[in-house]
């Protein structure tokens, strides 16, 4: 992995490498993505000895979501956080972020960017469980969901509350994570 080209990622544990040949995997997945109609990921690691980061073995997941306990990174790495792809946007949902919290980065990719959520700051207790209270009332927006689609609520209602609902994603990673745009 020499002579390559990085993108800087700032995260709590440091500033790593995001090296363009696991970008290109990343696209590899997205296009795995597309044509599957199934999430796909990976491990983002790195060696003791260096933050250049490497990537894990590839998985598939589902529809709509992937299992990261199958992610794994070679003996002599360690994880630094994930990489999975969503299938319209790379806007992260509250588990991501809470994956992304936990393991220090959640990278989301579609065909519109790929986008990596990397935690600003240490573990804190407190800050975890405001994400987790976001989280949970991300269910709360998806039992409203199924309420307007079967028109117990009015479309107005169902805007209101996916709206603040939408405030709080925000206001979740801008308080808690540093943004990073990688195509």
């Amino acid at each position: 992995m020499t002579n390559e080209k990085f993108i800087p990622i700032k995260s709590a544990n440091g500033t790593y490498s995001l090296p363009f040949v696991v970008i290109d995997k990343m696209r590899d997945a997205i296009d795995k993505a597309h044509i599957s109609g199934k999430e796909h990921g990976f491990n983002l690691c790195i060696e003791d000895n260096n933050n250049i980061i490497k990537p894990g073995d590839m998985c598939k997941g589902k529809e709509c979501s992937i299992e990261t306990a199958e992610f794994r990174c070679k003996e002599n790495e360690k994880s630094i956080g994930i990489f999975h792809t969503h299938r319209k946007e790379s806007y992260p949902s509250m588990s991501d972020l809470s994956m992304g919290y936990i393991t220090g980065m959640n990278c989301i990719g579609s065909f519109e960017e790929i986008k990596c959520f990397a935690r600003k700051n240490d573990l804190d207790a407190l800050a975890f469980a405001d994400i987790k209270n976001v989280e949970h009332k991300e269910k709360q927006t998806a039992d409203h969901y199924s309420r307007w689609i079967h028109k117990e609520i009015s479309d107005r209602e169902y805007r209101n509350i996916y709206s603040k609902y939408k405030k709080e994603v925000d206001r979740i990673i801008d308080n808690y994570f540093n943004t990073i745009k990688v195509r």
